[in-house]
């Protein structure tokens, strides 16, 4: 239970930062080309992929025994306790890129998004 609910909890965040990602992403890409469609089961497809990606960074560590989830009395739930070095160096790498990197483009959507808001409203006065 407590290695279900472990990697539940890690997932989730990852994946929440990645959906808004994708949101922000396409809505700006409709916004510059609205007469261009996005084929639903390509994001789909991306969906898919990033969920696997993030499940199979996740047991790869307990796979191969550098890591094993178990419960933290001090925290209150399950954590994943890395007992390897490399694997944990590559862990935060990880980690740090998946929440840190999106920030870049959505960034980037809300000041496009909101940039032709103002445009459109100008002109149409």
């Amino acid at each position: 239970f407590c290695s279900v609910w472990g990697i539940t909890w890690e997932f989730i965040p990852y994946y929440s930062v990645f959906l808004v990602f994708c949101l922000s992403t396409l809505r700006t890409f409709n916004l510059l080309k609205p007469f261009v469609n996005v084929k639903r089961k390509t994001v789909i497809r991306v969906m898919i992929c990033y969920a696997v990606f993030l499940m199979g960074r996740q047991l790869l560590g307990v796979a191969l025994g550098y890591s094993n989830y178990r419960f933290d009395e001090e925290a209150g739930y399950c954590w994943n306790h890395i007992n390897h070095t490399k694997y944990q160096v590559s862990d935060v790498i990880f980690s740090t890129l998946q929440l840190a990197f999106p920030i870049i483009p959505i960034t980037a959507s809300c000041i496009t998004s909101t940039a032709i808001m103002v445009y459109s409203a100008r002109t149409t006065k």
